[in-house]
């Protein structure tokens, strides 16, 4: 239960959630709206933790 709770109350997870239920959701109604809008919500909550996961292992000092 501990496990869900940290899921849920992460800004990032249901930002991800809710983008790809947009999309998917749009491509089985075929609007054309939620597909992209979906899909910009889902580009930028991945695309916002590779940029927050580069950046801690920048600033960490673990370079590869």
């Amino acid at each position: 239960m501990k496990l869900l709770d940290i899921f849920l109350g992460n800004p990032l997870f249901i930002g991800a959630v809710a983008g790809l239920g947009l999309a998917i959701g749009g491509v089985v109604a075929e609007v054309a709206i939620l597909t992209t809008l979906g899909g910009i919500l889902l580009g930028l909550t991945v695309g916002g933790v590779a940029i927050m996961f580069a950046t801690i292992q920048l600033c960490g000092g673990n370079h590869a």
